[in-house]
């Protein structure tokens, strides 16, 4: 009989299991509203991968920061999980610090240690993951994109001291040219991918202008 108890003891600790991975959840970012088969009058964050001198297109990696729905992160519990970074992170804790308007999933020894997830609220309510104030970019799709004569290059970031600018300079697709992509390819350090960027396609789905703002850890 003692047998026969242990027995039913093991079945039922796996069904509990059982029943707890079904009941557990796995959020994910809310989708974003662009269409990179539909780019016209659109405007979308940004990184430049690169230049190709002999077809004059710029490589531009399309980018959308991840928000996660504010009930989803609310009824997260542990034992679920959240999909950011490009990879499905088990809970193991949950602080909530909401005097400050974050939380913190798997917390570690020290901030921001590996496996943890800072979750910040946004203006609108929802939660967007950070690290050290850097926002997670998930890619909407890769492009090589003409550079027109009219394309033109907004920089809101000082030449000199890196501030940010109320207007920006503006530079013409030659002088852009010339500032990030002259010299041999692999001599190129551009900083344009460094999350610093948005880009605007015009009512035709061209590249129209690509825009670089301030970042503190430019």
């Amino acid at each position: 009989m003692t047998r026969w108890k242990a027995v039913w003891v093991m079945v039922l600790f796996l069904a509990i299991l059982v029943c707890a991975s079904a009941s557990a959840e796995t959020i994910t970012a809310l989708a974003t509203p662009v269409n990179p088969e539909h780019l016209e009058k659109t405007a979308s964050y940004a990184r430049i991968l690169g230049y190709n001198d002999e077809r004059n297109t710029l490589t531009v990696e399309l980018i959308v920061p991840e928000v996660f729905a504010e009930k989803d992160v609310l009824a997260l519990e542990v034992g679920d999980a959240i999909y950011t970074g490009g990879e499905e992170v088990p809970i193991r804790t949950i602080d909530w610090y909401e005097d400050y308007g974050y939380l913190v999933l798997n917390a570690g020894a020290y901030e921001h240690a590996p496996g943890s997830v800072y979750l910040h609220m946004d203006d609108w309510g929802n939660f967007m993951p950070d690290r050290y104030g850097h926002p997670t970019y998930n890619v909407i799709a890769v492009l090589e994109c003409p550079v027109t004569e009219s394309l033109l290059f907004l920089d809101y970031t000082h030449e000199e001291s890196g501030d940010t600018l109320d207007l920006p300079r503006v530079s013409t697709a030659a002088e852009f040219l010339a500032a990030f992509f002259s010299g041999e390819p692999d001599e190129r350090d551009t900083e344009l991918d460094i999350d610093n960027l948005y880009v605007v396609f015009d009512g035709h789905g061209q590249l129209a202008t690509v825009q670089r703002f301030f970042v503190s850890w430019q």
